[in-house]
């Protein structure tokens, strides 16, 4: 963690690494009974361990308030999380119904359901005193989600996600 250029400027960076064991998530278990009496193999799925995954990463965090009445802010993330074991997915959703698609898919090597390749997030927050005891302040964000993967299909999209957000609000000013 570091403070700036005359503290108007704080810069945070993190590296991780997780080792997780026995990490839950939708598993694909073969029903013996349904299988039993068809005479067909019958999956069911339910919640179960995953026996290993790994995320792996560095996320960086920074804000600047060197402009009068503002505030901008910075943020990123790179995710490497994936499956080290995981023989016994369940098959993505629209391989679900073709004929002869096996009820279970091994995933081990590949992204994590769920989890962003890269995130990131720029904001400022601009206030204006409009007295001496109030105040108003506008705040956009804009936030970017790229390669993520949904629970059903853990398979990476191609699209990203971006979120605009504008609010403007009317306080107290601070004492």
């Amino acid at each position: 963690k570091s403070v700036l250029l005359d503290h108007k400027l704080t810069f945070n960076t993190t590296l991780y690494l997780m080792n997780i064991k026995n990490y839950q998530q939708s598993l694909s278990v073969l029903n013996e009974a349904a299988t039993a009496s068809t005479g067909t193999p019958t999956y069911v799925t339910t919640t179960g361990n995953v026996p290993k995954v790994q995320a792996k990463g560095v996320e960086i965090d920074s804000v600047y308030v060197g402009i009068p009445h503002t505030s901008i802010r910075l943020s990123a993330a790179y995710n490497d999380a994936r499956y080290k074991e995981f023989t016994n997915s369940p098959q993505p959703v629209e391989n679900g119904n073709l004929t002869g698609a096996a009820a279970q898919n091994d995933v081990s090597g590949q992204q994590l359901a769920g989890a962003a390749k890269w995130t990131g997030n720029l904001g400022i927050d601009y206030r204006v005193p409009v007295s001496e005891k109030f105040m108003v302040t506008f705040s956009p964000d804009h936030w970017l989600t790229m390669h993520s993967c949904s629970v059903a299909h853990p398979i990476p999209d191609s699209d990203s996600t971006r979120i605009m957000q504008v609010i403007a609000t009317y306080s107290r000013a601070p004492v």
